[in-house]
């Protein structure tokens, strides 16, 4: 028998927390201030800030919490292209270097 044998095919990240409750079956209030759709890492961090700041917010999501793309994917913010600056001049005919790079600054200062 392999030591390897044991080893689960699934992602681990995606077990539920011991102490997770399931609200499936609660009914959305009759009213609230703010309704945030979507549990990812953005959906979270608003309705937290929001119920932080006195806002009676109302938090839904379809799955788990954190179990569709936030959960799942690798998502990045990269400070380029994925090809060189080089090929998308020379494949591209109305960009010049200088709009480019600055694309590319604005696309940073925003991170």
């Amino acid at each position: 028998m392999s030591r390897f044998s044991n080893l689960k095919e699934e992602t681990y990240w995606m077990d539920p927390h011991p102490t997770a409750k399931a609200y499936t079956n609660k009914a959305l209030p009759a009213k609230t201030d703010v309704l945030v759709i979507g549990s990812g890492y953005t959906g979270v961090v608003t309705a937290l800030k929001l119920k932080q700041a006195g806002i009676d917010v109302t938090l839904v999501e379809q799955g788990r919490i954190g179990s569709e793309a936030s959960g799942k994917n690798g998502g990045m913010a990269l400070t380029g292209l994925s090809v060189s600056l080089f090929k998308v001049l020379k494949n591209t005919t109305s960009i010049t270097a200088g709009s480019a790079r600055s694309a590319l600054r604005l696309t940073v200062s925003q991170l």
